[in-house]
């Protein structure tokens, strides 16, 4: 790397009582690509290196969908077809009681016994608090990490509102707060990942503050469904999004402890499409088109607001085309885009 300066000498001027920035060339920047980590964490959703969170309303399957994602990573196995990068999981599993995280394991466990197998002493979860308002826990969790052996891959928050008491609507209150994870992302050249949920318009993503969305590299969004949920990643920086979400099902488990108390468990599988539930307008609308397109009726907008008799029928159906779940002709019909 050179420093670049008005005289284009390559050296810092003499006469100036300034430190030049360093800049560089472009083959500089592509000559670093052969030494960087190219790796992902998860093939295609995850860098090794950054920030995350997902979101979802209450109830959906937050903490569900990450322990199982944890274990998968704690035990290298495949995330539903997408290469992983085994390493050791942190999990401050804060929301809820210890009955819960602990039902999850065992669900996991029984469900799943060779990944289990494969994650042992990999995963580790804790119910210690952790406070983001202050760099005490920070430094404190940095320093243990640097000094164990068994480095971080990923490190979970369940959920964001565990960690700090900052106004989650303030501006700045958050830019610290994100600062602080992304420290000790850099710091331990992991991944962190946190548990969030949806604000009052599930459109306009996590609660809280509008800068957090753009601070973060990764958003994983989780909308309920028929069957369970689907996750569908709304945010990448540096990797390309996913056209279609990846679907999950909850599958019951009976469960029992050495000493006979027996009860049900969750865990997850992969399941088959089905819309999404939280936006009911949108799954009217494509009921109607289905109906109709099983038939070989077409229909055009206006079609579809006198059948559904709802409001704002043409941005709606500008968003399924957005999403790749209807598309439109040059006549303006509307069909299927499975068609």
């Amino acid at each position: 790397m050179n420093y670049y300066t008005d005289n284009n000498e390559g050296e810092p001027p003499e006469d100036k009582d300034y430190i030049p920035f360093t800049f560089s060339t472009c083959q500089d920047y592509i000559d670093y690509l052969e030494e960087a980590d190219l790796e992902c964490l998860i093939d295609e959703w995850l860098e090794p290196v950054g920030l995350g969170w997902i979101i979802a309303k209450s109830n959906v399957g937050k903490t569900n969908f990450i322990t199982d994602m944890a274990f998968h990573i704690a035990s290298g196995n495949d995330w539903y077809g997408n290469k992983v990068m085994q390493g050791h999981v942190y999990f401050f599993a804060l929301e809820g009681g210890q009955k819960g995280i602990s039902k999850r394991i065992m669900a996991i466990q029984k469900a799943k016994p060779e990944m289990a197998e494969k994650a042992f002493g990999y995963f580790h979860p804790t119910r210690e608090p952790f406070d983001l308002s202050n760099d005490f826990d920070k430094e404190r969790l940095i320093s243990q990490m640097q000094e164990t052996n068994n480095k971080p891959t990923m490190i979970i928050y369940d959920t964001l509102s565990e960690v700090h008491n900052a106004d989650e609507n303030g501006v700045r209150d958050m830019k610290i707060i994100i600062k602080r994870l992304r420290e000790i992302s850099n710091k331990l050249n992991c991944f962190v990942m946190v548990l969030h949920h949806f604000g009052k318009n599930a459109e306009s993503g996590g609660r809280g503050a509008s800068n957090q969305l753009a601070s973060i590299d990764t958003e994983l969004s989780l909308e309920t469904t028929n069957d369970g949920f689907s996750c569908r990643d709304t945010k990448q920086r540096d990797l390309p999004k996913h056209f279609d979400p990846i679907y999950f099902e909850n599958q019951t488990i009976e469960l029992e402890t050495k000493g006979g108390k027996k009860f049900s468990g969750i865990y997850i599988e992969e399941g088959q499409p089905s819309d999404p539930l939280h936006t009911p307008a949108l799954n009217k609308i494509m009921a109607v088109v289905r109906e109709h397109r099983d038939e070989d009726i077409k229909l055009k907008r206006k079609d579809i607001e006198r059948m559904t008799q709802q409001a704002n029928v043409s941005r709606d159906v500008a968003k399924l085309i957005k999403n790749k779940q209807l598309k439109e002709d040059e006549e303006r019909f509307i069909y299927l885009y499975s068609e």
